[in-house]
């Protein structure tokens, strides 16, 4: 086990201090990465004050999901890594790794229960802290974690932009591909225009949509344009139905709800 700097909250609506947490090696499956940088999620705020009760949880509490760094060792199982590669973690860093779901590459859903990057409940051996119950999160200048978790992040792209990736843009690509917009083409409406809509408006356009926002106000217009999106349609903030959609004179193959 190594020790390693980290940020962390040690009890509820207290401040955010410096603290020395112990990380650890499960085997020749692992990679141990520098973090350069890691996102400051909404999430995160209500974990570092246990907001949701979740099992498990117990103070100090290291909080991030958006983690972007640089491996500085490579286990001996691992073929397709190496040391000097830039790479990246999620919500997720671990799970059974056994079940039927985790074999499809479905480990968010494992039926055995998957393990949180940020104070997530130690289940399944590979991973290792010094408190042994749950894990600490990427605000701290070191991780370990099994290479199955860690996702490869070109070179060419700005590490210093990838964090935001593994949080907002793994939640917005997912269901875009899910339902056939990777593949172009579509008319897609993105509902809702915060950081999660943002994203999605981007990587709906790369895929080679028609992308428009639907918002309940026209405020963020010129961020719409600016990100390209094909217009911005506001409604009062009577609500949203499928009729006053289809007001717009035009369909949506797909429209997706987020914040």
């Amino acid at each position: 086990m190594y020790s390693t700097q980290a940020i962390a909250k040690l009890e509820k609506n207290g401040k955010y201090e410096k603290i020395t947490i112990g990380r650890g090696w499960t085997s020749e499956d692992d990679l141990n990465i520098d973090i350069k940088y890691c996102g400051f999620c909404h999430t995160d705020v209500h974990l570092a004050n246990n907001d949701w009760k979740l099992p498990g949880f117990e103070y100090p509490a290291v909080v991030g999901h958006e983690i972007a760094g640089i491996v500085t060792k490579a286990g001996e199982n691992v073929k397709d890594v190496k040391v000097g590669d830039h790479v990246g973690i999620g919500w997720f860093i671990d799970s059974c790794l056994n079940c039927k779901l985790c074999d499809n590459g479905e480990e968010v859903l494992c039926l055995n229960g998957n393990v949180k990057t940020a104070t997530g409940k130690l289940l399944h051996g590979r991973i290792k802290t010094d408190n042994g119950k749950y894990t600490y999160g990427g605000w701290s200048k070191k991780i370990t974690a099994n290479r199955r978790f860690v996702s490869i992040i070109p070179k060419s792209y700005p590490l210093e932009k990838a964090g935001p990736v593994f949080c907002a843009g793994i939640t917005m690509f997912t269901p875009l591909k899910t339902h056939g917009a990777d593949k172009g083409g579509l008319n897609v409406g993105i509902m809702g225009f915060g950081g999660l809509g943002q994203m999605g408006v981007m990587i709906a356009k790369a895929m080679g949509n028609n992308v428009t926002v639907i918002s309940t106000s026209n405020s963020k217009e010129a961020m719409a344009k600016k990100i390209r999106s094909r217009q911005l349609r506001y409604f009062d903030k009577s609500g949203f139905d499928e009729s006053r959609i289809q007001n717009f004179g035009f369909n949506f193959e797909h429209h997706f709800c987020y914040p």
